[in-house]
């Protein structure tokens, strides 16, 4: 047989057999009770998170971003990347030469030779300031909620955060995130009692099962959903979606908001924040929907 044929069949025979056991599917996952995680982070609201400090309004992952994201009253989003000696800095980019005042791959630097390094350069030359640590961040934030994005798919680096955020006993105040498995894995197993970001596989699987109808056997191993409202020029995040999300227990987060207008549209759809690089900006947005 042709293979576009072939091809063809089976396309069709996947769309009936879908068809046909869409009401069985969503009436089995919906028969599912969920029960919602002790965590005082499950509780939350209204929630305004600042990505990278707020990028678009002080240069990302720099103190300066974060203390201004902190007075917008935001909780704070930043990314963890591994130096030539295994020290955790603040970074999203494994490349020097977009946000510091050199150029170079962050991987060949140990944490002495950064020192010497400022970031901000993509604000320019006034703006630069040391890169921070995750050991400062944690101490000079240890009030303040954050998301902790480790950007290397590194298990000994994911266990020392865990360890250091235990030491600080921080645990109710931190969200772990990696766009990896492993480490998310790893969290999970060792820490199930914590709070951890969904990959954004699962939130692409879920709007795609959600757009078939069948999100009731989507898989959400996260507690944290952040999802964009658009992925390209599709429509990503729907109502289905955030009830769904509710529904399983999860707190939902309108990811990559840039403006007014976005925030409220999101907002409409009953997610539980959003999450920008303009936390000055939109703070008034999230108040205003918390005192209708």
């Amino acid at each position: 047989m042709n293979a576009i044929l072939r091809l063809l069949i089976l396309t069709i025979g996947t769309v009936i057999f879908l068809a046909g056991a869409s009401s069985m599917l969503r009436t089995c996952g919906h028969a599912r009770q969920y029960e919602a995680k002790p965590h005082p982070l499950m509780r939350e609201k209204q929630i305004l998170i600042a990505l990278r400090g707020g990028s678009k309004e002080n240069p990302e992952n720099t103190f300066k971003a974060f203390d201004h994201a902190r007075a917008q009253g935001a909780w704070l989003h930043f990314d963890l990347r591994l130096t030539k000696d295994n020290k955790l800095v603040v970074m999203k980019d494994i490349s020097l030469d977009r946000t510091t005042d050199t150029k170079g791959w962050l991987p060949e630097k140990t944490l002495e030779e950064l020192k010497e390094i400022k970031a901000g350069r993509e604000f320019g030359p006034n703006e630069s300031e040391p890169i921070p640590t995750f050991e400062q961040m944690l101490e000079r934030y240890k009030d303040t909620v954050m998301i902790v994005e480790l950007q290397d798919n590194s298990l000994a680096a994911v266990n020392y955060i865990i360890e250091y955020i235990a030491k600080q006993n921080l645990q109710e105040r931190v969200i772990l995130a990696s766009p990896h498995s492993g480490p998310l894995k790893e969290t999970r197993a060792l820490k199930p009692d914590w709070v951890t970001l969904s990959s954004p596989d699962e939130v692409e699987r879920l709007a795609l099962l959600t757009s078939l109808r069948l999100e009731s056997i989507a898989t959400i191993n996260g507690d944290f959903l952040f999802s964009p409202l658009m992925l390209g020029r599709a429509p990503l995040l729907s109502e289905a979606m955030v009830r769904e999300s509710h529904r399983r227990k999860k707190i939902i987060v309108a990811s990559g908001i840039a403006t007014e207008e976005e925030a409220r549209q999101a907002l409409e759809l009953q997610v539980d924040g959003i999450a920008t690089e303009r936390p000055a900006l939109l703070r008034g947005i999230i108040r205003s929907s918390s005192n209708p």
